[in-house]
């Protein structure tokens, strides 16, 4: 088969990321967002990274709220010290920044499942859906 062209690439859909481009020319990153994502049993932890800052939202169970904790790295890189309440409008940003990352995974996660009516009807009956 052919290598893919130019043409191939513009075809492709849109990614969700930054461009690399000004890096392989050169250029110093100005800011690096990063996200990451963890569920273990019923402990949800999520994290942003947004330059020197640092976001860390943990929650206990589904119904409970998520705890908050901001980080300044480059002043502390051992993030002992919560930024959350000194740097509040910070923090809320980069929660609503990590809500709208969250909210387009389980977009993309919900579009790539295809159930079958009788795993479909036992999820329901099981109040999975």
């Amino acid at each position: 088969a052919p290598a893919p062209d130019a043409d191939a690439f513009a075809r492709l859909p849109p990614l969700d990321g930054r461009s690399l481009w000004p890096f392989a020319r050169g250029a110093a990153p100005d800011a690096v967002i990063a996200s990451a994502h963890l569920d273990v049993d019923r402990y949800r932890l999520r994290s942003l990274r947004d330059g020197d800052w640092k976001l860390l939202e943990a929650e206990a169970d589904l119904l409970g709220a998520p705890r908050i904790r901001l980080f300044d790295l480059a002043r502390d890189p051992g993030e002992h010290s919560d930024l959350a309440a000194a740097r509040a409008v910070r923090a809320q940003a980069l929660a609503q920044h990590l809500a709208a990352l969250a909210q387009r995974r389980r977009a993309a996660a919900a579009a790539e499942v295809t159930l079958d009516e009788e795993t479909e009807a036992g999820l329901r009956a099981l109040g999975y859906l």
